[in-house]
């Protein structure tokens, strides 16, 4: 499902729009019902679907800037939280989809050379994508409920 992040990643104006000084909070309204609750009703949508599949995995696409342990910056709260939400749906998930044979995990898929990356970001698109296939390819149950990094490791909530 998709996510939006709510304006450009670096003009100031945009960065402002999610800040404590400038907060638009018609945009992190929007974010959330993105994010998050889009999310979930896609996952209850297709829940039959996917309990008729042989592989009961279920990624929510995350980012490492919906970690709480490991923000530094602070800033993007909309954003930030939004994903830190998804974190939180996909623990829920995961516990109550268990007796299901469901696995669900978030996954970060590492800071990306999209449009909300930017050129400077470390991981071309089709490297990301890759690892992050790898990754999903080796998923067992053990991993249910945790918040996995494109590399495999597990990312502090």
């Amino acid at each position: 499902s998709a996510a939006i992040y709510g304006g450009g990643w670096g003009s100031e104006a945009d960065r402002n729009r999610q800040s404590i000084a400038g907060m638009d909070y018609e945009l992190w309204q929007e974010i959330m019902r993105t994010n998050v609750l889009g999310t979930f009703r896609l996952t209850a949508a297709l829940l039959a679907n996917l309990q008729a599949g042989e592989r009961r995995i279920i990624v929510m696409m995350s980012s490492d800037l919906g970690s709480i342990a490991n923000n530094e910056q602070g800033m993007s709260y909309a954003y930030r939280s939004s994903k830190a939400a998804l974190n939180m749906l996909t623990k829920g998930l995961s516990v109550e989809l268990a007796p299901r044979g469901f696995t669900v995990i978030s996954l970060a898929p590492g800071w990306v050379s999209t449009d909300l990356g930017g050129p400077d970001a470390m991981w071309p698109v089709d490297e990301s994508v890759r690892r992050q296939r790898e990754v999903l390819a080796g998923l067992g149950v053990e991993k249910t409920g945790q918040f996995i990094n494109l590399l495999g490791e597990n990312v502090p909530w």
